[in-house]
């Protein structure tokens, strides 16, 4: 086959030499596609572990994705491809170029490689034949790199990789034949990435362009603007001045509709999962806000369906563009027009007036096809770096007040100096932390995100925190989980063991028996069962 080598995409390539040599072509392919230098390129006199390597850190991206979504995280996460899922034109969105090539780029490295394996072929593939592309080998070779770490029993990732790709509507199965087919809307887009044949958004001339420090300014106080936003709706917190009087409503009903603000009284305030959108790596943060700006756009339009496939189609293609260069908005649509008009405010584009025929994507922008999980500041180093010490000392070496804001979230802050601050992370900090919606993961991803690059050099096992500091904060979290409260109702004072039993019966039924005490006549029931419960008052 001709395949486009990763560094050259548009660059055909004749493979030639024994089958396993071809697939080495694919493996680049698959580098080009993804965006990244995922898959270094086999070539002669290179160590076969280096291969082993890669196969070892695909399945373990499947296995945690597959745990993730026996614990129920990845269903109610913020995940794009959870998203998109859910739509019902999910197949009409994959007609476009941009779109497809990004939710490819968003799969796991396993799925990848299975559409990848079927994109070319004509006919179908055997579910059997499918099955034997996960090899059990490879578990073994993976629980003996974890070694100790985890001994348990890695799962199968093949029934998830087919669930998560048959939900997504990326393959088909034939019931008659047994056989899986790649959809042919999203195998069309593809193939047209693939060959080069997809249309091109061209970037014009500008006499005049703005230089990148203005655009990435743009992006950079559009999005502080945000954080900052959440961080003074914290009811714990006095608002600043200038925000009481500049309030965004925007911005403040796209926050609504993301769930990371809530209606209280005659105010707002942050919601549990608005401090754990603080603490996300920034890609998360950035699709987490999008996609609540996507149910405003739909709800704001009226047409739901038509909203969210051009909001959507535009959000992709804005992530395929250069940073820096300047896009005549004459090549966009009347619906791309709109979106882009309502995107500027938030930092993904640059404009410098309403008239301007150009448009310059930010770095907001561009980042949503990057297949990293950015655990670096993509908007420039704003924030400052941070050590944190055996003994539970924090040292940040910062200046940016949203950064020491979000660190007196969970830090006793106890000095501030010009350019550094210093605090304790003790137990009655962290668990402020956890009541408010913050989760151990959070902070820790955060200390991860901004260690100092001393700590990163001296890390072991890619965790830069010490061990002692990791583990007592997940151990503050696990403490207070150990009792969990429910509202309940409390029944008793029966005028007879018959209507006892009766209730009794009814609650079980209904699912919302919490405890009983026979001798005693009492009974508790969830909140919800109490209100289908139907008997006379007394």
């Amino acid at each position: 086959p001709i395949l486009p080598t990763a560094s050259h995409p548009s660059r055909p390539v004749q493979s030639t030499g024994p089958p396993s040599r071809r697939l080495l072509d694919l493996e680049g392919l698959l580098r080009g596609l993804r965006g990244t230098a995922g898959i270094e390129r086999d070539c002669e006199g290179e160590p076969r572990t280096r291969r082993r390597k890669q196969d070892t850190m695909d399945l373990d991206a499947a296995t945690t994705h597959m745990e993730k979504d026996q614990e129920g995280e990845d269903a109610s996460s913020d995940s794009i491809l959870d998203y998109i899922a859910t739509l019902e034109i999910k197949t009409t969105l994959y007609e476009d170029v941009f779109t497809a090539v990004s939710v490819f780029r968003s799969l796991p490295p396993l799925a990848q490689n299975v559409v990848m394996r079927m994109l070319w072929l004509p006919n179908g593939v055997k579910s059997d034949i499918i099955k034997a592309w996960f090899k059990p080998q490879l578990q073994t070779q993976t629980q003996q790199k974890v070694g100790n770490l985890s001994n348990r029993h890695l799962p199968n990732p093949h029934p998830h990789t087919m669930h998560r790709l048959e939900r997504l509507n990326l393959l088909s199965y034939d019931d008659d034949n047994d056989t899986y087919n790649v959809e042919p809307k999203f195998r069309a887009s593809l193939r047209k990435y693939i060959l080069n044949d997809s249309p091109i958004t061209q970037a014009s001339h500008d006499k005049n362009p703005p230089d990148n420090k203005t655009i990435a300014s743009h992006a950079r106080k559009s999005w502080e603007k945000l954080l900052r936003f959440l961080i003074d709706n914290d009811e714990e917190d006095e608002m600043d001045t200038d925000t009481k009087g500049s309030r965004d409503e925007g911005l403040e009903k796209v926050l609504l509709f993301s769930g990371l603000i809530e209606k209280f009284e005659e105010r707002t305030r942050i919601t549990p999962k608005g401090f754990s959108f603080l603490f996300l790596p920034h890609r998360k943060q950035v699709w987490t806000f999008l996609l609540g700006y996507v149910k405003y756009i739909s709800k704001l339009q009226g047409n739901k369906r038509v909203a969210e496939q051009d909001t959507l189609r535009m959000l992709f293609k804005l992530s395929h563009l250069s940073l820096g260069e300047g896009y005549p908005t004459k090549q966009l649509s009347d619906a791309e027009r709109r979106v882009l008009m309502t995107l500027r405010p938030f930092g993904f584009v640059y404009q410098e007036k309403d008239s301007s025929s150009r448009y310059y994507p930010t770095a907001l922008a561009t980042s949503l096809a990057s297949m990293e999980d950015t655990l670096r500041d993509t908007l420039g180093q704003t924030h400052g770096r941070i050590v944190v010490e055996t003994t539970f000392r924090i040292v940040a070496y910062t200046v940016s007040e949203i950064q020491i804001k979000l660190l007196s979230k969970f830090v006793r802050m106890d000095y501030r100096l010009p350019n550094v601050v210093i605090g304790m992370l003790t137990k009655e900090s962290v668990t402020k932390a956890l009541r408010s919606g913050i989760t151990a993961s959070g902070i820790l991803t955060y200390l991860e995100q901004y260690a100092h690059p001393s700590m990163k050099r001296n890390s072991r096992k890619g965790i830069a925190l010490p061990k002692p500091v990791h583990d007592r904060i997940r151990g503050w979290q696990a403490d207070r989980e150990r009792l969990v409260t429910h509202p309940a109702v409390f029944l008793k004072d029966f005028t007879s063991v018959n209507e006892y039993e009766e209730v009794l019966e009814r609650a079980r039924e209904l699912g919302g028996l919490l405890l009983e005490n026979e001798n005693r006549r009492w009974l508790f029931v969830t909140t919800d069962c109490m209100k289908k419960l139907k008997f006379s008052s007394r």
